[in-house]
């Protein structure tokens, strides 16, 4: 690509920033950079702005490149880690200590995703003394224990608005079971929360904005009057409220508990989580019928299974008999994904939609 100096002169800057912000590969945009000092001073901001790195190799190449130029320090606002293979020499270790030096550095880092094999106890020294004071989402996957290493990171963190705190599901008896006493973790603004059922029950959301949780390990034995209760007190009926709650447990215990403490909830998505898919019964469906009543504004019921098309077909006469049952107890019910089927109501009857 060659540019005349002359041509690249007379185009605004601004003009120039659309052209390197439509480049979409990482490749694309660092070669743009090298075209000119002027397309150099506008792409690497850019270049630098949203950050992905895939393995072990990049990862200590990108804080080596940042180590060298401290300006680009201040460009970074999103960066994503996803690690999934190791090549060559590299052990996990090798990671730590560069990673926690370089993340440091990144004072106007707003997004922060880590995705990293065995991401367990020896990583959580990262976070140890880490503040990022303009970090609003922060995810993560690991496979350690519940190290007051990270609730001390989050709770420093009070304007993070999207936490993602992700552990592999495990089947095997009494797994997901936390220590007790683990301290609460006060994030006034959260809005979203993703993950572990063991870190939804400690949040405290004192502006009580949490607009979406979506929870997919809870154990069978997960008790779920504290873990909704805590949710509950986390939002506010003003605000539209949506929960997914994938798990294994009794298939109705669910609804009683969330009618009690979340009855504005909006949008509801449950189901197993890496169980069989269960047919609801008729009794199931009087179950939830008589929990229906408290909620005040369910627009929307999605009882399926988390595997895309692994739901057996059920009886769609009795499909139908259960919605216009359950829409008679909950008159704002207007759309349902039920056992792999999209429905919808209008003027009072169940259609099912593609």
């Amino acid at each position: 690509m060659a540019f005349r100096k002359s041509i690249l002169n007379s185009v605004p800057v601004e003009i120039l920033r659309e052209i390197a912000s439509a480049v979409e590969a990482s490749n694309d945009k660092a070669a743009l950079c090298r075209v000119s000092r002027l397309l150099n001073l506008v792409g690497v901001p850019i270049l630098y702005r949203h950050v992905l790195l895939g393995s072990v190799e990049p990862t200590l190449k990108f804080f080596h490149t940042l180590a060298k130029n401290p300006k680009r320090h201040d460009y970074v606002r999103s960066l994503r880690i996803v690690i999934q293979h190791y090549h060559g020499d590299y052990v996990p270790t090798d990671i730590i200590f560069p990673l926690e030096e370089g993340l440091r550095t990144l004072r106007n880092l707003e997004n922060l995703y880590l995705r990293i094999p065995n991401f367990n106890d020896k990583y959580l020294v990262i976070f140890a003394t880490l503040v990022l004071p303009n970090l609003r989402t922060f995810s993560t996957y690991h496979t350690g224990t519940y190290s007051p290493l990270l609730f001390s990171f989050l709770n420093r963190h009070k304007e993070l608005t999207h936490l993602d705190l992700i552990r592999p599901w495990s089947n095997a008896s009494g797994a997901g079971t936390a220590p007790t006493g683990l301290p609460l973790l006060h994030l006034p603004r959260l809005r979203s929360y993703r993950g572990c059922s063991v870190y939804a029950a400690l949040l405290v959301v004192s502006h009580r904005g949490l607009m979406r949780a979506d929870i997919w390990d809870a154990p069978p034995a997960t008790d779920l009057d504290a873990l909704l209760s805590a949710l509950g007190d986390a939002t506010s009926p003003p605000i539209p409220f949506s929960l997914t709650f994938l798990w294994d447990g009794p298939q109705t215990a669910l609804f009683a508990p969330l009618a009690k403490h979340i009855p504005h909830t909006r949008v509801l998505t449950t189901g197993p989580f890496m169980g069989p898919h269960r047919a609801l019964n008729p009794n199931a469906v009087q179950d939830i019928c008589e929990a229906l009543d408290a909620f005040v504004s369910l627009s929307a019921f999605n009882f399926d299974n988390v595997e895309a098309g692994g739901s057996p077909r059920h009886s769609i006469p009795g499909d139908v008999a259960a919605l216009a049952a359950w829409s008679t107890r909950c008159p704002t019910l207007l759309t349902s994904r039920l056992h792999g089927r999209n429905w919808s109501r209008h003027s009072g009857k169940w259609v099912q939609v593609d």
